[in-house]
């Protein structure tokens, strides 16, 4: 089996738990040295987007409102700083699914990009957050 190519702007979603109230799971991206662990779908956006945010990549197409103690975001990077290879990021499998998903865009405060399947096809094109989660998290409910 050839391996893959993980784009910078691909997280590897792995759910690990689901039930009729709750998610739980790691998201790996190569802009995050560690997994990034959530239980809620709510968490999985607000941490994920963290990754973006730090990394400058995707670019945020307008600026987050900060108060006293939160972190600005970096500046966008056509070239953003990679911490994990196409074969550590291909090796993660969650307990329930796995689904990867290539973030193209930040506009408006909310996500564009492609869902695909742990075959690597296109399952989806998604236009915002919510779209995502209910295909992911709650259509199977």
């Amino acid at each position: 089996m050839a391996e893959r190519y993980f784009p910078a702007n691909l997280i590897r979603i792995c759910l690990d738990k689901e039930d009729e109230v709750n998610v739980e799971g790691r998201v790996y991206s190569k802009l995050s040295p560690e997994p990034v662990f959530f239980k809620s779908c709510e968490e999985f956006i607000l941490e994920t987007d963290r990754i973006f945010d730090r990394a400058g990549y995707p670019q945020a197409f307008q600026d987050k409102r900060r108060f006293r103690g939160q972190e600005a975001c970096a500046p966008y990077s056509a070239h953003p700083r990679l911490y994990l290879t196409d074969e550590e990021i291909g090796r993660q499998r969650g307990a329930v699914w796995t689904r990867d998903v290539i973030v193209a865009a930040r506009r408006g405060n909310s996500w564009q990009g492609i869902l695909l399947g742990e075959d690597g096809r296109r399952e989806m094109t998604f236009d915002g957050e919510m779209k995502l989660m209910e295909y992911l998290f709650f259509r199977r409910r």
